[in-house]
This record gives structure tokens, sequence and C-alpha cells, in this order.
């Protein structure tokens, strides 16, 4: 059969012989979520040993993390540091939870490559 390509080349290169990576959540928007009560955009850094070799920043409507959590859409792009090369994208779309309890109410995130095939 046919083998499917799974990412880019960016994340290739990085994740060939990678057996740990880091993956830092920054305190970017913490002042906004102790002022304000809603949560900032996520943003996060990704180190191989002490290598910083990307990062990504959540993208989602500021109305949405006010007063829809946590069931909101976003997407995150994951990003090559020194070239923005996308190397992954992560993609929530809108849950409508009518419970908080997390068995009755699934959230779903779909992972595609910059190419748009899903992994």
């Amino acid at each position: 059969g046919e083998v499917m390509d799974r990412g880019t080349d960016a994340c290739k290169n990085h994740l060939a012989e990678c057996k740990v990576m880091d993956i830092r959540q920054t305190r970017k928007g913490w002042v906004q979520e102790l002022l304000l009560g809603c949560e900032a955009k996520t943003e996060f850094k990704y180190f191989i040993g002490e290598n910083q070799v990307a990062h990504s920043l959540e993208d989602s409507d500021f109305c949405a993390r006010c007063w829809c959590q946590p069931c909101y859409t976003w997407k995150m792009v994951v990003k090559e540091t020194n070239t923005d090369a996308e190397m992954i994208a992560v993609h929530r779309p809108f849950s409508c939870c009518v419970t908080s309890c997390k068995c009755c109410c699934p959230m779903q995130e779909a992972i595609v490559t910059s190419n748009g095939e899903e992994m």
C-alpha cells in the first residue's frame, strides 16, 4: 500500500533523533487572567535538551475565551524557532457542553501537517 508522509521537513528534522521534548507553557497573559478572570492566549515553547526548537501561540477569539470556557474553538500552529516554518497545527472545534463532566462532554482536536493531512 501507499505510505502517507506525516509531517513537514521542519518537524521531521527535529523529531528524527528526538527521544524527549520538553514543552513549557509561558506566563504570557497571567495579568489578564488575574484581573479579568478571562483566559489569555496560551503560548508554548518546545525544547530538545536546552535548545528551543519551536514555539506556538493559541489563535482564538477574546470573547470566546471569556464567555465560552472551556469549550471555545481554537487553533495552534507549532512553528520552528529559527525559520517560522510550520511543523504541525492543532485545531479544536467548538464543543457545547451541558455539564462540566469530561466523560459526558469529550473534547475533540485535529492535528494536521502544513500540507493539510490529518495525523
